[in-house]
This record gives C-alpha cells, structure tokens and sequence, in this order.
C-alpha cells in the first residue's frame, strides 16, 4: 500500500500546483526603463502607456498668467520691439532682414502675470527662438520654445523635438525660478530621440512623447516618465 500512496500522491499534488499555477494573471510586463545622463546624474525615463499620457490634462500655459499689454512699456512696430523697463532703461529689439545671422521678426507673445518677464519671439529665415525679457533689469534669456511652467509655476521647461530637418535644437532646458528671476537647471541636447510633446505630471516628473527615427526615416512614437531632481 506504501509503494502505491506515494506516486498517487505526487500525482495529487503536480496536478494541484499546475492548477494554481494557470490560476494566476499573466505578468503586466514593460520594456525595460532608459535613461538620460544630464551634468553627471542619471535620470530614470520610466515607461508609460498611450492611455496614461493622455490622460495627463496639465499642460502650461494658459490665459489666466498673461496680463493685458501695456503700450506705454512694450510698443512693437516694423522697425522691432522697444521695451521700457521698471529701471527707466530702453532695450530696442530691432528687426533685420540684410543680415543672414541676425533675427529678421521680433514678435511680442505676452507679459507674464506672476513674474515680471516679457515673452517675444525671434525668428529666422530657418528657425526661430523664444527670448524671455526681464523687465526690471533688461535680463534676456534665449529659449529653445515656449515656456511650459509647472503647476506651482516655480519651474518651466521648453523642449525640441527637431530630428528630421535638424534646424533646431532637440532636447530639453529646465529653468527655476529664483530672486524674482529664473536660473537654469540643466540644458540637454539628445542625439537618439525627440521630445514631441512634454506635460508636467506634477511638479517633480514631466510625461514626454518621445519620438524616434525608423530605418525608413519615419517618425515613431513610446511615452516616458521623466523624474527630475530638483
């Protein structure tokens, strides 16, 4: 009776753990994350789904954070843009189509509400940048885009995504504000990919379309998660 329990009871307990095993959910498997190396840290890009990003409905910035233009500080005319600043001083944004380095259009976009910065774009005849003017001390800083603050607006980001024509720069800038101005974090040009789109997820992760080149030169598209340290 001995030699006959004990193969019955293998057999019992094999058909018991193929049951439970069949029972369980099949793994949530993700590619593997990447990463970015910026000034000497790495930075995880996590993988997220199509359905999560879309569902990231934070996207900076809006007309409530622009205040109405003040002709009588900021006039724009064919020849440029003149600025009168809080220090008394005048920056003059000239317009110039002979020169082939210099920005042929200065367009204002807005004044910013929370923060006391003018917002003009300079185009070329192949590209174009943002310039970010201070109007207490004529401070200008060149911007790869437009600027997308953070919900608490402490942060913004301006990302290019430029990997046909490569016109433009492609990657990511990172600026904080500080002292009534904004400091840069980091500025990082990347070879292998294109930041499409980027959403601020909260005020510490930005939500990236990342696009990427095919072997037919056709754009593709995955969607990360990308953690700052700030």
């Amino acid at each position: 009776m001995k030699i006959l329990f004990i193969p019955t009871l293998l057999i019992i307990l094999t058909t018991a753990c193929n049951h439970k095993k069949a029972d369980l959910p099949k793994a949530d498997v993700r590619p593997p994350f990447d990463t970015l190396m910026i000034n000497g840290k790495v930075y995880a890009l996590d993988s997220i789904s199509e359905n999560y990003y879309n569902s990231v409905h934070y996207k900076y910035p809006s007309d409530q954070d622009t205040i109405p233009l003040d002709t009588n500080r900021i006039k724009q005319t064919k020849e440029g843009i003149k600025i009168h600043l809080q220090n008394n001083q005048i920056i003059f944004l000239k317009n110039d189509s002979t020169e082939q380095h210099s920005p042929f259009y200065h367009e204002y976009i807005k004044t910013l509400s929370h923060i006391p910065y003018v917002h003009v774009n300079a185009q070329y005849s192949e590209y174009s940048y943002e310039l970010f003017i201070n109007l207490k001390n004529g401070t200008k800083m060149e911007l790869w885009e437009p600027p997308l603050f953070s919900p608490s607006k402490k942060y913004f980001v301006c990302a290019s995504s430029d990997l046909i024509a490569c016109f433009e720069e492609n990657g990511i800038q990172l600026y904080k504000e500080k002292n009534g101005g904004f400091d840069k974090v980091f500025e990082k040009e990347i070879l292998d990919w294109g930041p499409d789109e980027v959403k601020w997820e909260n005020d510490s992760c930005l939500v990236i379309k990342r696009a990427k080149v095919d072997k037919t030169e056709n754009l593709q598209f995955d969607y990360v998660r990308l953690r700052l340290k700030i």
